[in-house]
């Protein structure tokens, strides 16, 4: 599936990413942060259609470098349930790529620490988080890529 996934374009994954996640979102309702998810997700929706969002904006919505605010504020917490947390996993891996994607495609040289590392594993890492949550989501994804990939974008 991995494969499958690195082949789209960059656009197409940050899309396919979105609308895995948005599959999973709603479970973070009724707890703090749920809205700014929505949010984020929306935003990272609208850079895979039109690059609009600079990646300082984008990367601002997992920390504005205060301690205050920021999806990552809502990740880690020692007796949050597993589920949230692979939730949250998705949904700030998603994030994170398109604001590295963002970063790029704007031809930035350096992109915060945080986004340096960004490669393959943290598809990887967002694929796990996203089985764990339900084994058959293996179905979701297969039929995610392939309707992404029906638009090529």
């Amino acid at each position: 599936m991995l494969e499958r996934f690195l082949m789209l374009s960059p656009r197409s994954q940050v899309a396919c990413l979105v609308l895995l996640s948005e599959t999973v979102v709603d479970r973070l309702r009724g707890i703090e942060g749920y809205s700014e998810a929505k949010g984020a997700l929306r935003r990272c929706a609208d850079w895979s259609k039109v690059q609009r969002e600079k990646g300082d904006d984008l990367y601002s919505l997992l920390e504005d470098g205060s301690d205050e605010s920021g999806l990552f504020n809502y990740t880690g917490y020692i007796d949050m349930e597993e589920e949230t947390e692979q939730v949250w996993d998705c949904v700030v891996s998603t994030v994170a790529y398109t604001a590295y994607w963002a970063y790029t495609y704007e031809g930035q040289k350096y992109v915060p620490q945080t986004l340096e590392s960004i490669d393959e594993e943290l598809i990887e890492h967002f694929l796990v988080s996203f089985y764990t949550l339900d084994p058959s989501h293996q179905q979701i994804v297969a039929e995610t890529i392939a309707e992404v990939e029906s638009f090529l974008i």
